[in-house]
């Protein structure tokens, strides 16, 4: 959500967002969230620079996103190659067991 400044009036502002989810009846569960966001107005200031800003933010969280999920895919397949190593080591063992 973008709140922009009007540039009439200095002023600080607060905006809260409640949200309510609620899982359906097998599992009952439900989750409050709120949200809390504090703006700050100034009377010189135009609507440009928060729009810029808000942009600059938006960038960065990109690439956030892009590392997460490369060091989440990294991990997976650290896993796969330790899981077929000891897959490996153990028909091995079979193999040796049965010739003798």
């Amino acid at each position: 959500m973008v709140f922009q400044c009007t540039g009439k009036v200095s002023a600080e502002v607060e905006m809260c967002m409640n949200m309510n989810f609620t899982m359906p009846p097998p599992f009952p569960n439900s989750t409050h969230l709120v949200l809390k966001r504090k703006k700050i107005c100034y009377k010189q200031n135009s609507t440009t620079s928060d729009t810029l800003m808000i942009a600059d933010a938006m960038v960065a969280t990109g690439n956030s996103f892009y590392i997460g999920v490369g060091c989440a895919c990294s991990v997976v397949v650290i896993i796969i190659l330790i899981s077929v190593a000891c897959y490996l080591k153990t028909m091995k063992a079979r193999r040796t067991d049965v010739i003798q």
